[in-house]
């Protein structure tokens, strides 16, 4: 999108025409010529208590309408149109281009059925902006603008929604300035032909470094998102603490999620099944690329981004061999436990020892020097001004739960891995809604009237390395979670959601394929419990239904070889 002084400017369109103005293409629907690619809907006339379609004489029908628009990850946009009730189809939805400079909804809508055009009009229903969670490194404000045009001659009842990724939050919004509070924004246009909402993020900070993972896997080069998720949730051994990242053992682990995970143990005890080190105030990562996720170079060390290595060698007798790279605005990232071959502090895991390098450069060696190691793997730190931050971000709304780190260090955690790790979505209670991964290899659908109240949902990448020997993860490990209006968690709902997993042979290997199955960790048990599950192993698709929200990992039992006894004369 462009760039216009000192924001982002997106300007969208609700426009009322009588009819289309030209030509326009057509797509097709279950075979039947339907409504115009990029056509909007003619919302002439004032409001009316039902939504009217004209055909032909003049049939009509109550018509329900949603309009959804999607600012994605790389500021594309991407848009869904919903109808419901319609004469000829009881749904009916649209996806727009998802890469546009300007976004105009413009023109009538109409459908040709057995030789006669159907034109919607006075159709109310509501427009809703959603906003994805982004490594913003230098965003200023958005500035929205929904108007009805100079060639509007009446107001129309239309309620607007916007809603926003939890980490980053709206503070002022509409032409009276009011301040918006959590959730959604809210208007109905009566006789206001334009509406401005100024989005000033308030969470995005200085410029920051987008931050790839310091060790080797497949696709790295090519920042391959996929791989990077597959990396992360197969080769992370401990996440960072938020309550709180100090080695103060308080039996408590608040990972980026912010759902507290209840009496982890000691600092180094994993005995939850899941990657947790209560205090901990890094990411550990394995020095061994499971199969799920190759790599070429098991223990190289490479820049989690660009920049100039300020201290190298053996800092402290706690972390051992060290290099710190200093990214600039007062960014550092940390790599620690180098390889000490010779156990003499003279640190053969730092291959790089100063200056300027790339995140393409291997640096070091992951070992397990430093008193402070327990087993071969990198310690990897980010900080800021001298304080350590959750590069994975904080997902919970600030303004209502606010980080129990920022609040202490007066630090914010931001989301600043190079590539996305979370989808943040509405669910109406009128529709169902698909929660897609950020690489759509985790499709949740949410069905209609799935709880009493609209939710925010979270999908998100979790590492979950610390499972039972007898299993063997794909590397399809999520949170799934979803809070009310007041922010707080729902575990249980009303109705079922179904998940859909691709997976692929490569993540199959080692495992049973005939035990694949969905998992979901239960804290009463302290397990991982195997949900029934469909699985299409000739079409590599997992599908289950669930009515509670938890974490997630699609797993299957280990293969494990026989080896006979060699029998000689």
């Amino acid at each position: 999108m462009k760039m216009y002084g000192k924001g982002l400017l997106l300007i969208l369109f609700l426009t009322i025409a009588q009819s289309l103005g030209s030509s326009v293409q057509t797509a097709y629907i279950n075979n039947q010529q339907a409504i115009p690619p990029g056509a909007g809907v003619t919302l002439p006339g004032k409001p009316k208590p039902q939504s009217s379609v004209q055909q032909g004489v003049g049939q009509q029908a109550a018509i329900t309408r949603h309009f959804d628009i999607e600012l994605r990850e790389d500021d594309t946009v991407a848009i869904t149109d919903h109808f419901t009730n319609l004469p000829y189809y009881s749904f009916w939805t649209y996806y727009g281009p998802t890469d546009v400079e300007w976004l105009n909804l413009s023109g009538g809508t109409n459908y040709v059925k057995n030789g006669s055009d159907v034109t919607f009009y006075n159709v109310q229903g509501d427009l809703t902006v959603t906003y994805r969670s982004k490594q913003f490194s230098n965003r200023q404000s958005d500035e929205v603008t929904f108007g009805a045009g100079p060639w509007a001659t009446d107001p129309f009842d239309v309620y607007i929604n916007v809603y926003f990724p939890s980490w980053y939050q709206l503070t002022s919004a509409t032409p009276s300035g009011y301040v918006a509070n959590t959730g959604n924004l809210r208007w109905t246009f009566f006789n206001i032909t334009s509406v401005t909402i100024e989005a000033y993020f308030n969470q995005t900070g200085g410029q920051r470094p987008q931050l790839d993972l310091p060790v080797d896997y497949k696709g790295r080069n090519e920042s391959l998102g996929t791989e990077f998720a597959r990396a992360f949730n197969t080769r992370t051994t401990v996440l960072f603490d938020h309550r709180f990242p100090n080695y103060t053992y308080d039996q408590k682990l608040l990972p980026y999620t912010g759902e507290e995970v209840p009496n982890p143990g000691g600092s180094g005890d994993c005995n939850l099944g899941k990657n947790c080190y209560d205090g901990h105030d890094a990411y550990d990562f394995d020095d061994r690329c499971p199969a799920q996720s190759p790599c070429t170079n098991r223990v190289a060390v490479y820049p989690a981004a660009d920049g100039v290595i300020i201290q190298a060698g053996w800092l402290d007798d706690k972390l051992g061999c060290q290099i710190v790279i200093d990214h600039g605005n007062e960014w550092k990232t940390r790599y620690a436990h180098l390889q000490d071959l010779h156990k003499n502090h003279t640190c053969t895991g730092i291959l790089r020892w100063t200056g300027p390098v790339n995140r393409f450069v291997q640096i070091g060696i992951i070992g397990e020097s430093g008193s402070g190691a327990d087993g071969t793997h990198l310690h990897f730190v980010v900080r800021h001004n001298s304080v350590v931050v959750d590069p994975s971000g904080w997902e919970p709304n600030p303004q209502i739960f606010r980080d129990p780190w920022e609040k202490k260090s007066g630090e914010v955690s931001y989301p600043m891995w190079m590539n996305a790790i979370r989808t943040t979505r509405i669910a109406p209670l009128q529709t169902s809604t698909n929660i897609p991964s950020q690489y759509y290899d985790v499709m949740v659908n949410v069905p209609p009237w799935y709880y009493s109240s609209e939710l925010v949902f979270t999908l998100a990448e979790f590492p979950v390395l610390h499972i039972p020997d007898t299993l063997i993860s794909t590397g399809h490990s999520f949170s799934l979670n979803a809070v009310d209006n007041t922010n707080n968690f729902i575990h249980q709902l009303d109705q079922n959601l179904t998940i859909t997993i691709d997976f692929n042979n490569e993540e199959l290997q080692g495992i049973q394929s005939n035990t694949l199955s969905l998992y979901t960790w239960n804290n009463p048990s302290s397990s991982w419990v195997a949900i029934p599950t469909s699985i299409n192993l000739s079409g590599k698709v997992a599908t289950t239904q669930i009515d509670h929200l938890s974490l997630f990992a699609l797993m299957g039992t280990k293969i494990y070889k026989t080896y006979l006894p060699l029998i000689t004369k």
